[in-house]
């Protein structure tokens, strides 16, 4: 998903705000390119993922998330959804 162009409203703005919704409905997930946030802190955030999907369970399940709903690690169905399935 490429968001170079679309920062105004305007048409392509309501096309690329529809291609990401049925991205996520449909697939589940999407690249974004065009955004603007340099690379080294792209690889910057990617490492630190490999980093922490790396870590035990027990530390991630200390930063898991209430019933609340708020944010925080959530398990390993993301990965590989809810009924196993990758």
């Amino acid at each position: 998903m490429d968001l170079a162009g679309s920062a105004e409203p305007g048409a392509e703005r309501s096309a690329v705000v529809g291609t990401i919704r049925r991205a996520c409905e449909e697939i589940g997930f999407l690249v974004i390119t065009g955004h603007g946030v340099p690379e080294a802190v792209v690889s910057d955030a990617e490492d630190a993922a490999r980093v922490f999907d790396s870590a035990p369970t027990s530390w991630r399940a200390f930063l898991s998330s209430t019933p609340s709903g708020s944010a925080g690690y959530s398990g390993p169905w993301l990965h590989r959804g809810r009924g196993g399935r990758q």
